[in-house]
C-alpha cells in the first residue's frame, strides 16, 4: 500500500468528518505529513486525518506499511487497555474510503491540541541537558507502558492468520525478506556473509529471549515525538504531548526492536526501567545490531527518507553489517 501525498480540500475533510461526527465544523485544516492532515474545530478539539491509496497489493512485502484497517485495529486494541488514558496517543475514531483513498480518523490527545506542537528532534539541540534528560525519562516511561500491551502472536498484522508464537521465527522471516531485496539498494553489503552470521545467531537462539508479543512502535524516533512547552517560568519545562501519531509500521514483537533503543540515552533506559535490563549481556547487544540493520533496510526499502536521512540509513546499514562480523552470539 503506497502512501499518498494527495491534496485534501476543506470540503472533502468536512464531508469525511460529518460521516462520523455530525455537526462538527472545521475551523482550520493543516498539513501534518505528506499523507496526514490536522483538522481543528472551534471547540478546541483536534483530529488527524490520514489518507492513503486504497489499492491493495497481494504481493506486498511483510515490511510494507500496515493497511488503514489494520492501523485502526491496532489503535482500537490500545484504546481498550487500562493504561491508555495515561498515554499521549491519538484515539481511533473511524476508518473508511473516500474518492479512491482509504482514510483513518483519529483524535489528538488533549495535551496535543495546542497549535505549537514541535517534534522533539527539531528542538533537542536547543534544549538544556536537564530538559533533554527529563524528556527522555518521560519517553522511556511511555514506551514501558506501551510495551505492556500484549498479544498472543508475533509479527505485523499481515501475519495474524499465521498465529506465530516464536519471535525468533518471525524476526528471521522478516529479516530474510529484507535481505532478499537489499540487493536493489546498492549498499556495500556481503549478503551471503550476513546470512552465515544470521545462521550462527539462530543456532545460538539470540532472538529467542522474547517470550510475550508486545506492542512495538518500531519506526518511531525523536522526529515522531511531539512536545509542547507549558506556560511556566521554568525553561526546562518540556512536556511530551503526543507519540504514536502513526502506527503504519507497528507490530507485535520484542520490545528491544524499538528504533529508539538503537542508541538509547541513560535517561531513556532509566525511564523505561526494564527488569531485567534489555541490554545486560553481549548477546543482547548483538541482537540489537541485527535489529538496527533490519530497521535501516526497511527504511531504505520503503523509500520515504529525505537526503540526509537516507544517507544516514545507508551508513548505518553498512556500519552495523561490519560490526556484526565480530559480534558474539553468546
Amino acid at each position: 500500500m503506497a502512501t499518498s501525498s494527495r491534496t485534501l480540500t476543506r470540503e472533502e475533510a468536512q464531508e469525511i468528518l460529518q460521516r462520523h461526527l455530525p455537526g462538527a465544523e472545521i475551523k482550520s485544516l493543516e498539513d501534518f505529513s505528506p499523507s496526514s492532515h490536522i483538522i481543528r474545530l472551534g471547540d478546541g478539539r483536534a483530529y488527524l486525518l490520514k489518507l492513503t491509496s486504497s489499492t491493495k497489493d497481494s504481493n506486498a512485502p511483510l515490511y510494507a506499511p500496515n493497511s488503514i484497517s489494520a492501523q485502526h485495529a491496532l489503535l482500537a486494541h490500545l484504546a481498550a487497555q487500562p493504561q491508555f488514558p495515561s498515554l499521549p496517543i491519538p484515539s481511533p475514531i473511524a476508518h473508511g474510503d473516500h474518492a479512491g483513498h482509504s482514510y483513518l480518523l483519529t483524535c489528538f490527545p488533549d495535551r496535543a491540541t495546542t497549535p505549537n506542537l514541535r517534534s522533539l528532534s527539531s528542538i533537542r539541540e536547543h534544549m538544556s541537558p536537564r530538559a533533554v534528560a527529563l524528556a527522555d525519562l518521560q519517553l522511556g516511561q511511555y514506551l514501558h507502558r506501551l510495551h505492556e500491551v500484549q498479544n498472543d502472536w508475533f509479527g505485523p498484522p499481515a501475519l495474524e492468520s499465521e498465529g506465530l508464537w516464536v519471535w525468533q521465527e518471525v524476526f528471521v522471516l522478516l529479516l530474510e525478506e529484507a535481505l532478499d531485496r537489499a540487493g536493489s539498494l546498492g549498499l556495500a553489503l556481503d549478503i551471503p556473509a550476513l546470512r552465515r552470521l544470521l545462521s550462527r545467531a539462530i543456532g545460538a537462539f539470540v532472538f529467542d529471549d522474547a517470550e510475550v508479543p508486545s506492542f512495538v512502535w518500531f519506526a518511531g524516533g525523536y522526529d515522531d515525538v511531539y512536545v509542547s512547552q507549558p506556560e511556566s517560568e521554568d525553561p526546562d519545562s518540556v512536556e511530551i504531548a503526543m507519540i504514536l501519531a502513526d502506527v503504519e509500521n507497528a507490530l507485535w514483537a520484542d520490545p528491544a526492536l524499538e528504533r529508539l533503543f538503537a542508541n538509547p540515552s541513560q535517561a531513556l533506559l532509566e525511564g523505561y526501567d526494564a527488569h531485567p535490563p534489555l541490554f545486560e549481556f553481549p548477546r543482547q547487544h548483538t541482537k540489537r545490531l541485527w535489529y538496527t540493520l533490519y530497521t535501516a533496510l526497511v527504511q531504505l526499502l520503503i523509500g520515504r527518507l529525505g537526503g540526509d536521512q537516507e544517507s544516514q540509513a545507508r551508513e548505518t546499514a553498512e556500519r552495523v553489517a561490519n560490526e556484526l562480523q565480530n559480534a558474539t552470539s553468546y
